[in-house]
């Protein structure tokens, strides 16, 4: 029970295949992996790989534009089915002429032919399908993405985890400040030893299908999606209890999930700006008067001023912040919040797990 109490809520995994539309036509085509490719949407580049990114190719951009900065880019078409687009494969091509295999613009020869990505969900459902074997937990976001809850599958590690100094360094990489994982902080420790799960499943990936990917590791899925994308490509990236506030700090709102319409703009210009500084008040008096002598005429009663809401430093024990006034003691815990105290130990009943 105690070691229960000491693992966190969750141990999520955000796998993310890297330039997973790219990945598949380079290993289609048999091309190496420092070859630039961009798939392209008839006049548009709809994905991009890294060697091609390093060359100053961007996703959007214009078949043409993208070949007068790089000669070399490969731009295989996406799959055609309908009109005339032949056998439905898409192209064989290596590049050369803008549209590789000859896919033309809407209206050209291709005539009411459409783009299907059966080839890319195929190719999906394989690698996900090997990553379901081997952890049950798993749930798809979309074509090249997934959740896993890693918490059982961690706890198999946790041990050899803290006993091997060198299973520790590779699981939770090389990383400096708030970012390096302590083995003394049961938190870190726990995600560490997912971190070298993850770590398993994603070597497997490639292994058996030649596919890389990037992973997130943390207590929540929000935070796993992250910190997937901080280290690309092929990283996984651990997120320790104490770089919480770092990652959200430097996150803007419209990056979180369901926040980049207009809602995120509204959520951005209403609410006030946050601060993850844990201690933004150097001040030991959380409520400051300004005026030393707010009654100067003694004869006269103080108004009455109904006693500020206490810091959550000052809380119940589950970390929540309770009014406190005269002849009242802190507010008493729910029930379920006493049987969560009284089982761990500790008051954090916040809920987790895949949020």
């Amino acid at each position: 029970m105690d070691e229960l109490c000491r693992r966190p809520l969750r141990c999520i995994l955000h796998l993310d295949l890297d330039c997973f539309y790219a990945q598949v036509e380079s290993k289609r085509l048999g091309l190496p992996e420092e070859a630039p490719l961009a798939v392209q949407q008839w006049s548009g580049l709809l994905a991009v790989n890294y060697a091609a990114r390093a060359k100053g190719i961007k996703r959007g951009m214009r078949v043409e534009d993208a070949k007068t900065i790089c000669p070399t880019l490969h731009t295989p078409h996406v799959p055609l089915v309908g009109g005339d687009s032949g056998d439905g494969d898409g192209d064989d091509g290596d590049g050369g002429g803008g549209h590789d295999g000859g896919a033309a613009e809407p209206g050209g020869s291709t005539g009411q032919a459409k783009v299907s990505l059966e080839r890319y969900r195929t190719e999906s459902a394989k690698i996900f399908a090997l990553l379901e074997s081997r952890a049950p937990a798993l749930e798809r976001a979309s074509i090249d993405e997934a959740y896993i809850d890693a918490t059982e599958l961690a706890a198999e590690e946790h041990g050899r985890i803290l006993a091997e100094p060198e299973a520790w360094a590779r699981a939770a990489g090389v990383r400096e400040g708030v970012w390096r994982p302590d083995p003394r902080d049961p938190v870190d420790a726990w995600l560490v030893a997912a971190a070298a799960v993850c770590r398993s499943l994603r070597q497997a990936v490639e292994q058996q299908y030649g596919y890389h990917m990037s992973a997130g590791i943390a207590q929540t899925k929000m935070l796993a999606k992250l910190a997937s994308a901080t280290h690309k490509p092929k990283q996984q990236t651990v997120v320790p209890r104490l770089a919480v506030p770092a990652l959200l700090a430097e996150t803007p709102v419209r990056a979180l999930k369901g926040m980049g319409g207009k809602l995120g703009d509204q959520v951005t210009t209403t609410l006030p700006q946050v601060t993850t500084d844990p201690n933004p008040n150097p001040n030991p008096n959380p409520h400051p008067n300004p005026n030393p002598n707010p009654n100067p005429n003694p004869n006269q009663p103080l108004p009455y001023n109904p006693i500020p809401t206490v810091p959550a430093t000052a809380g119940d024990q589950c970390g929540r912040p309770s009014a406190r006034r005269p002849g009242r003691a802190v507010a008493p815990l729910r029930r379920a919040d006493r049987a969560m105290a009284a089982r761990c130990g500790h008051g954090d009943a916040r809920g987790g797990g895949w949020g």
